[in-house]
């Protein structure tokens, strides 16, 4: 498992040699996209994971609380919604 460096998109020059805006989707050879390293899940929006920031982070917390309540069995699934983001 790579770490993303809370990264969304790894940086992308133009031609001049000018960073881009955004780059390309931050995707690692275990195949984890973008800040939360989440994994490609067929019932997950496949743009909104590579490209929405608050999606990407909301998915990744959800399957880490699927994961632990799981584990725990004590706990049904629970769906986390990010209401604002504190730069």
């Amino acid at each position: 498992m790579e770490e993303s460096s809370w990264q969304q998109f790894v940086d992308v020059k133009d031609e001049n040699g000018i960073k881009c805006l955004y780059g390309i989707p931050n995707v690692s050879s275990d195949n984890g996209i973008g800040i939360m390293q989440t994994t490609n899940k067929p019932s997950l929006n496949q743009e909104k994971i590579k490209t929405g920031i608050v999606y990407n982070i909301e998915q990744g917390i959800n399957l880490k609380v699927y994961v632990i309540d799981k584990a725990e069995n004590s706990r049904p699934y629970r769906v986390v919604t990010v209401k604002k983001v504190i730069y």
